[in-house]
């Protein structure tokens, strides 16, 4: 199974704070910048962490770390969301009920690149959103400050990274 890796120097914001599982976060994406080649989590599933699962990524793990309980309804949510996996062998991921022809198109990098996000960064759908919540938690009340939605990486140890986002938080 593949894992993330807890960065020895992790992204530290200049403002702001990440709220959970910021030892996993190696930096933030720039707007403008190339990611390579990626899979798109949504071609497989519409639940980010179901694909990660079946694509046999420790799915559990980043879950936990960035799992937190609003304050209000008590619902579950997260502070970071993936959003694709940006691979250096997409083969890595194509095992047992992806190795058919069927399934060329969720790892034809090219068209996870060009034709799914036109050459820019994946964005968040209302799903994703959904699941990212609205950034309350019992320490980051709605007098407390406000929260943004950042791009981030986070490194895998078989050396892909996942792109996603995650909530940077500022009350200072």
């Amino acid at each position: 199974m593949i894992k993330a890796i807890i960065q020895k120097k992790p992204y530290v914001p200049e403002i702001g704070d990440i709220l959970s599982g910021s030892e996993f976060i190696v930096r933030k994406v720039k707007n403008d910048e190339k990611l390579g080649n990626f899979i798109f989590a949504n071609a497989i599933s519409h639940n980010p962490w179901i694909t990660l699962k079946k694509l046999d990524i420790d799915a559990e793990q980043l879950k936990k770390e960035f799992e937190y309980k609003d304050p209000f309804t008590d619902n579950t949510y997260y502070h970071f969301i993936p959003l694709a996996i940006i691979v250096k062998d997409v083969n890595v991921y194509r095992k047992g009920r992806y190795s058919s022809k069927d399934c060329d198109y969720l790892f034809d990098v090219e068209w996870n690149t060009s034709f799914v996000c036109k050459d820019k960064h994946p964005e968040l759908n209302s799903i994703s959103k959904s699941m990212l919540g609205h950034g309350y938690t019992d320490g980051t009340l709605p007098n407390d400050g406000d929260g943004k939605h950042i791009e981030v990486l986070i490194e895998l140890d078989n050396g892909d990274f996942l792109f996603g986002y995650c909530w940077e938080w500022y009350n200072k």
